[in-house]
């Protein structure tokens, strides 16, 4: 699908503005709390084309964005840091943003719808809507709406955040939860896609890294989530660890055959209609090579000599210790709008001095960019046809 027609300069700096007012009683505010709200919409033409392009209706949209719960979520806090909800339908993101990052998408908004007409399969987070809400004598919230990459009526039973680089990115094992998503050191699975698959798949992540390089956006992360499509190898998939004993512990018994199947139908239309952003694939554990030192196998996990799974280390990792299953997996690119700015800059020299440079996060885009492809490259193999 391609969108009808051209956008115009107008399109990229109109506003339009209404008014909500919600009943305490309906909203579950206190008689003292706000319930009329000033509702102002950026570029609501660029947006309603872009909602158009990911085949989300407006009503349904509007319905979901500017219900009671998410009116009542995103002004009952108190807090100024970034907040990040799910639509009462799970179909939305709900993310608020400060004045910065709202100005640094707006002034990104042409080249960005510009490439996901050209790449209607991007992996880049999908915006529909750029909203500032501002309750009657409260604060002005200003939050984007983005589509969430693991809608799908499918259950996702492990989620990672990977950039390729491990430094200072570690999941207390005091607070995983079966909703945890894990970073780079975590990650003790390989992926084995197709070769047309996969091929499509790196082929995106070019595109996209190659997009992102050139506005000068580092720091982001590729979001994914794995569904595990027999629910018997659920629990082999994530034993061993602390945290993934936590995961295993919620696991259902096998479901019944219908269930079986209606599952494997509900995931074969969700691949078939999402390539490459739903993919299925074989994930294999993978450990440390015997040249490194062995692992034992109870603890299941992938770590150098610093813990993590670097792309550096990622390629000597050779022994394995399960067969692998099959998966579904969710992937898309997130939180790019991050510029290499003096701040990151600052931020490189002071980790250089203490880390190895090229194991940190803050460094210039385009090695930001070579090194997060090479890494997703080491992550997602190639399946032997004859496995």
């Amino acid at each position: 699908m391609v969108l009808q027609h051209e956008f115009s300069i107008l399109d990229f700096r109109s506003t339009a503005k209404t008014y909500i007012r919600m009943s305490p009683k309906r909203s579950g505010l206190s008689a003292v709390q706000f319930t009329e709200f000033e509702w102002k919409d950026y570029c609501p033409e660029v947006f309603r084309r872009l909602r158009e392009l990911g085949k989300v209706d407006v009503a349904n949209y509007m319905l979901s964005i500017c219900c009671n719960e998410t009116l009542t979520e995103l002004t009952s806090s108190g807090k100024t840091d970034c907040l990040i909800y799910l639509s009462n339908d799970d179909r939305f993101v709900v993310k608020t943003v400060s004045k910065s990052e709202m100005k640094v998408l707006l002034e990104i908004l042409p080249c960005y719808c510009h490439h996901v007409r050209k790449h209607e399969r991007t992996l880049l987070t999908r915006f529909y809507g750029l909203h500032v809400l501002k309750p009657s004598g409260g604060r002005k919230i200003r939050f984007v709406a983005m589509g969430n990459i693991f809608q799908s009526g499918l259950s996702i039973h492990k989620r990672f955040d990977l950039k390729g680089s491990p430094q200072g990115r570690c999941v207390s094992k005091s607070r995983v939860e079966e909703s945890t998503i894990f970073k780079d050191p975590d990650l003790d699975l390989v992926f084995h896609l197709d070769p047309l698959t996969r091929h499509q798949f790196l082929t995106q992540i070019k595109h996209d890294c190659k997009f992102l390089e050139q506005l000068g956006f580092m720091d982001y992360s590729l979001l994914l989530g794995v569904h595990v499509l027999s629910t018997k190898h659920h629990q082999a998939l994530t034993k061993g660890s602390v945290e993934n004993r936590i995961l295993a512990n919620k696991i259902s018994l096998p479901r019944n055959f219908l269930q079986k199947q209606l599952e494997r139908d509900r995931a074969s239309s969700v691949i078939n209609e999402n390539l490459p952003t739903r993919m299925p694939a074989r994930a294999v554990r993978i450990t440390r090579s015997e040249s490194e030192g062995s692992t034992s196998s109870s603890q299941g996990k992938a770590r150098t000599d610093e813990g993590s799974i670097a792309s550096s280390s990622l390629s000597r990792r050779k022994s394995r210790i399960d067969e692998g299953h099959e998966v579904l997996l969710f992937v898309g690119i997130i939180d790019f709008l991050q510029g290499y700015n003096m701040v990151k800059r600052v931020e490189h020299v002071y980790k250089s001095l203490q880390f190895d440079p090229q194991s940190i996060s803050a460094v210039n885009p385009h090695f930001y960019s070579t090194r997060f492809q090479e890494f997703i490259a080491k992550v997602f193999t190639v399946r032997d046809v004859n496995a």
